[in-house]
């Protein structure tokens, strides 16, 4: 996928990378049979980075 480098875009992806991670953090939630779907963030953020989940806002950030 091709996105413009501008400061709009970036906020954009930003909030599509939260709404991923936030839609995870709630199945992984109603998986372990947890209330708080927000205390599972830190553990799903742990997984997806080491199942080797790409973020879009990030994908330009080290060339």
């Amino acid at each position: 996928m091709f996105f413009l480098r501008t400061n709009y875009s970036q906020k954009r992806l930003a909030k599509l990378d939260w709404y991923i991670l936030g839609r995870l953090t709630r199945w992984y939630a109603k998986k372990r049979q947890r209330r708080r779907w927000m205390s599972s963030l830190s553990e799903v953020r742990y997984i997806a980075n080491q199942y080797g989940l790409k973020r879009y806002c990030n994908l330009h950030a080290h060339e």
